[in-house]
């Protein structure tokens, strides 16, 4: 897009703040309406915000987009760990756990030299079209999970939804 790293770098904080202010509404709705649900949603959202992001010629448009990835990237987030504990009996929380960690570690340390490779040899929408694609595996991997979850109503108290 031809911006300074400066412009670049001050429109991530368009993402980070809305992740940081949408948190806790996330945590909210995956009560709701299931975590499964609204992480199938975020990760939508955020497939669909990828994908345009390296076609956006407007500073305000691109930091619109960024805003809308953070509300999208809360609802995958926060609804991910209490997700991935409530797919298995109790005596495995710790493997899950230990699992989750070490795919989400791997994935932090993996990801930089790689993407690095990517974006000096194509450039930086490469980037977004990676993010993309990998918004895709998630959605695919995050459908067949089969899970029953308890969801709560608007006419039930919490204690009733956790009876």
């Amino acid at each position: 897009m031809g911006l300074s790293e400066s412009a670049a770098s001050f429109s991530l904080t368009f993402f980070s703040l809305a992740f940081v202010l949408f948190a806790i509404p996330s945590g909210w709705l995956g009560s709701r309406f299931g975590k499964k649900r609204v992480i199938l949603i975020g990760v939508t959202g955020l497939l669909v915000v990828f994908a345009a992001v390296p076609f956006v010629e407007s500073l305000l448009i691109l930091r619109i987009l960024l805003t809308v990835g953070g509300l999208f990237w809360a609802c995958i987030n926060i609804n991910s760990y209490p997700f991935i504990v409530s797919t298995g009996s109790e005596e495995s929380i710790g493997t899950r756990t230990g699992m989750y960690y070490l795919v989400s570690s791997l994935a932090a340390i993996i990801s930089p030299p790689l993407l690095g490779q990517l974006i000096d040899g194509f450039g930086y929408p490469v980037l977004f079209y990676c993010a993309a694609g990998s918004m895709l595996i998630a959605l695919v991997c995050v459908s067949m999970i089969r899970h029953k979850e308890t969801v709560m109503h608007s006419d039930d108290s919490p204690a009733a939804a956790a009876s």
